[in-house]
């Protein structure tokens, strides 16, 4: 392929800080390695991988909490899109 520019986006990878008790966290990568469902599961961040597994383990059946420091998930997308999704997802009192 020839072009005047190339972009190779390759994405970045899930890190763990290092905080007490992240021995028993998991990343995205280790998620289709459980041995079995969780039947509870924190997902920390709003992105839109933190927002994909959080619906597939509810999907599934886990009872899944969602903690993010922003007002709407999913930064970088749309407004409209950022408060349908924070508004749908979130759990009504």
């Amino acid at each position: 392929m020839t072009a005047q520019n190339i972009l190779v986006a390759t994405g970045g990878g899930p890190v763990k800080p290092a905080i007490p008790g992240i021995e028993h966290a998991i990343t995205s990568n280790e998620a289709f390695e459980l041995p079995e469902l969780p039947k509870r599961i924190l997902v920390v961040g709003g992105g839109y991988v933190a927002m994909e597994f959080a619906g597939i383990f509810n999907g599934l059946g886990s009872d899944v909490t969602v903690s993010y420091r922003g007002e709407h998930i999913l930064r970088g997308f749309d407004d409209d899109v950022r408060s349908t999704c924070t508004r749908r997802w979130s759990r009504r009192a």
